[in-house]
């Protein structure tokens, strides 16, 4: 198997029924954290994050190949990913009809699997919110095996997020019931790792960061990390307002194809060795 395109991280579910990492970076001290509730939304009835929410276990490798996942806009010319993507990249690139925009100013959250970098420009931005509710439907776009895709799932509830391997560290995620894919014959979820999961109103509530196919669960970061990254990046995201067109079960496929196409949501390459010449061509 081509590792290109396949996540860079095996998840086991371990302690939950439906049952990484960062760059070493501090936080900046005492930075204001931009607050995803200040925009009029309201609190979530989720429970908050709690050192008893149960456990997954994550082995994290050290990156050997290049890679490819999902990234979506914050802000023009800024975005969020997952680190397990990002990281340890010579060159990283996000994908504009077949050719290539450099990716630069990285920045990884350092303990959960968020990243931000920044481009020459994007499509329009997607908004950013902390609202999450026990059974509310989740959207997840991007690129599944380095193709368009996208999932339709439930949220379950939280958990925390047990690294092992090359790196040791714990991250609060939320766990998400897979129930439909787009197209449906999609095979393995690797690529969609730095995906936005968007909540009914259009809005990012968490980045897609692994799953268990066997226990049919999808894997996201929460938004408590994303709100930290950012503060982290001095990026300045947009208000929690979502699109004209809004995300529904009914038209999951095209509201991913519009994402896509407006270059909201792109194609991620991560290079792990310099190149001299264009990278890859289009697939």
């Amino acid at each position: 198997m081509r590792r290109l395109d396949v996540i860079a991280v095996l998840v086991l579910l371990v302690g939950i029924a439906a049952s990484a990492i960062g760059s070493g970076l501090t936080p900046k001290e005492r930075r204001p954290t931009p607050d995803f509730q200040n925009q009029g939304e309201r609190a979530s009835t989720l429970a908050p994050s709690s050192d008893e929410d149960p456990s997954i276990e994550m082995r994290r490798e050290i990156k050997a190949s290049d890679v490819s996942g999902t990234a979506f806009a914050i802000a023009p010319g800024v975005w969020m990913s997952a680190e397990h993507v990002t990281e340890s990249c010579s060159q990283l690139l996000v994908e504009v009809e077949g050719r290539f925009m450099r990716g630069g100013n990285l920045v990884e959250h350092p303990t959960a699997d968020v990243s931000i970098f920044r481009t020459s420009g994007s499509g329009p931005a997607l908004p950013l919110s902390a609202t999450l509710d026990p059974g509310q439907t989740g959207f997840h776009h991007g690129y599944p095996s380095g193709k368009p895709g996208d999932v339709l799932s439930s949220l379950i509830g939280r958990a925390r997020v047990r690294v092992s391997g090359a790196v040791q560290r714990i991250a609060p995620v939320v766990v998400w019931s897979e129930s439909q894919r787009f197209p449906r014959d999609i095979a393995e979820l690797g690529g969609i790792s730095g995906g936005p999961t968007l909540d009914a109103e259009g809005r990012v509530v968490g980045v897609t960061i692994g799953g268990s196919k066997r226990r049919g669960t999808v894997i996201t970061a929460a938004p408590v990390s994303m709100r930290e990254v950012v503060a982290q990046a001095d990026a300045r995201p947009l208000p929690a307002r979502g699109p004209n067109l809004r995300p529904s079960p009914n038209r999951v496929v095209e509201y991913g194809n519009t994402l896509r196409r407006d270059l909201s949501v792109a194609k991620v390459v991560c290079l792990t060795k310099p190149r001299s010449r264009r990278p890859l061509s289009r697939r």
